[in-house]
């Protein structure tokens, strides 16, 4: 019996985490593209929307929003394994 429910509990927790952490890059993802569309627009400068590929979404916002979700669009900075490897090295102590 403990087996079994060992890996419910294994397996809730995973999806939770995995949902916190897909989550969090969705508002990562917006928050970026809003703020580097902003500071083109005010600015004037259409090379900054190139620079950190976002002049897609100035072209076609809901495409591209909807590659963001499915996590097929990455703009520049956005890599996830290097933002998550950095938050994991800061919550537990690596050294041997």
């Amino acid at each position: 019996m403990m087996p079994e429910r060992a890996f419910v509990i294994g397996g809730t927790r995973l999806i939770k985490r995995a949902w916190q952490i897909y989550a969090a890059h969705i508002i990562l993802f917006v928050m970026y593209i809003a703020e580097i569309g902003y500071f083109a627009r005010r600015y004037g400068d259409p090379n900054l929307e190139n620079e950190f590929n976002v002049a897609g979404f100035m072209a076609n916002p809901a495409e591209t929003l909807y590659q963001g979700l499915i996590l097929a669009f990455k703009p520049v900075n956005m890599d996830v394994l290097p933002l998550y490897s950095r938050s994991f090295g800061r919550c537990c102590d690596c050294r041997t």
